[in-house]
């Protein structure tokens, strides 16, 4: 499982196998080191020199977010032995038709989905604007086949998202505003849950291509950039429609109102109490069983395991969705 250590100024100390989590000397959790996958430390929290030794030891990945979701990096222990499959994806990366076509599948997969969201609201909420900017969407979904450099994808990409978004608040059933998409830093409090979100997300999808064997840095699609993940900003594409359907979900349900966000270093950001419960609602999110009982979790492990086999094959990749 991945925890999520968010309580500020806790301290988490190592006993045995058992990791404790304490504030102003009362203890306020604990968890057996064998059931943890992943850590997420959030804000300001102490770990002890036998806690992170303990992690790099057993290959538990920990990431550390600042409250307001920005990604300061990373603790991972000794680097998978898998090298052939990194040996391949370095020589991939350089095979331009390869990426022009993983490019393809994964764009052509998001703006799918984007349809998606907007054809399911339509049908409780019957909206012009919703069915004709799904029909504007489909005209750059078609564009997309014949097109043959990354660069000319990643146009479409930006084009289509732009337009998405352009509707976006056409399905926002509250009182929380949404300006247009504003990622660094969230100018209001939709874009404060989405970027949160994909930020959780990207994190999720960096550990398991780390698990597997992966480069998270060089990517088929997003190529190499000082700095960024871009691999795991490949593989998120498919699945950033999700995380906007699940936002909408919330706010629609009344979940969050004005009073749960606060006004921080020029942006919006869910206040520290929210973010917890915040992160309740995730957990449940990504561990919500479809109809062929498989969560989000096992559905991003299986495509990640899908790209190393096409990888290691030279096969096409296809996204889930």
């Amino acid at each position: 499982m991945i925890i999520y250590l968010k309580e500020q100024g806790a301290k988490v100390t190592r006993h045995g196998e058992l990791l404790v989590i304490s504030k102003d000397d009362k203890v306020i959790g604990n968890i057996h080191l064998f059931k943890i996958d992943g850590v997420v430390i959030i804000g300001r929290v102490h770990l002890s020199h036998d806690v992170l030794t303990a992690f790099l030891l057993k290959g538990i990945d920990t990431a550390f977010l600042s409250t307001k979701g920005k990604l300061y990096g990373r603790l991972i222990g000794t680097n998978s032995k898998n090298i052939i499959l990194r040996m391949k994806q370095y020589q991939m990366v350089q095979n331009e038709p390869y990426c022009v076509e993983f490019s393809k599948e994964i764009i052509s997969a998001k703006i799918r989905n984007m349809i998606r969201v907007l054809k399911e609201f339509y049908k409780n909420h019957p909206d012009p604007i919703l069915h004709d900017t799904a029909q504007k969407l489909n005209q750059w979904f078609r564009k997309i086949e014949n097109k043959n450099k990354t660069n000319t994808i990643l146009g479409i990409e930006g084009s289509a998202s732009a337009l998405y978004f352009s509707c976006f608040k056409h399905m926002i059933r509250s009182d929380l505003t949404f300006k247009g998409r504003i990622k660094h830093p969230p100018g209001d409090e939709i874009n404060a849950l989405l970027s949160f979100t994909y930020v959780l997300l990207g994190n999720e999808i960096t550990n398991r291509l780390y698990a597997h064997g992966f480069d998270p840095y060089i990517g088929l699609y997003h190529g190499i950039q000082y700095g960024r993940p871009s691999l795991s900003m490949d593989i998120i594409e498919e699945f950033r429609p999700l995380v906007d359907r699940f936002i909408i979900r919330l706010v629609n349900l009344k979940v969050y109102r004005s009073e749960h966000f606060q006004k921080k270093n020029g942006g919006i950001y869910l206040s520290t109490e929210s973010l917890k419960e915040f992160l309740t609602h995730y957990e449940k999110w990504l561990h919500k069983k479809d109809s062929m009982n498989r969560t989000l979790r096992d559905i991003i492990d299986k495509q990640i395991l899908h790209l190393s086999e096409c990888l290691k094959k030279e096969l096409p990749y296809k996204p889930f969705f």
